[in-house]
């Protein structure tokens, strides 16, 4: 069985100020106000797997490589969705 992330739990990064604790699920979905958290929540879990995978700290840290992640104002909304209605998730395997 792949092992899969029941929870990520940051404190004190970014916008992150108290102790969070993200239940992740088969299907995780984050959902919330401009400037809430969201991406700051999917860095900590890049940062992460970084570590995972074996970078040192400093190198784990570095902020994306320019180019790449979602550009500011960049929604995404499955065709079915009502205009105005974004959504953004992720699937473990």
């Amino acid at each position: 069985m792949t092992p899969r992330l029941a929870q990520l739990r940051l404190m004190e990064f970014k916008s992150i100020r108290s102790d969070s604790v993200l239940r992740m699920g088969g299907m995780t979905v984050f959902i919330g106000r401009n400037s809430s958290g969201k991406s700051n929540a999917l860095d900590g879990l890049e940062v992460l797997s970084r570590l995972a995978a074996g970078a040192d700290l400093v190198d784990a840290a570095a902020s994306r490589p320019p180019g790449t992640g979602v550009p500011a104002g960049a929604t995404a909304r499955p065709p079915s969705a009502p205009p105005g209605c974004s959504r953004l998730s992720f699937r473990s395997s």
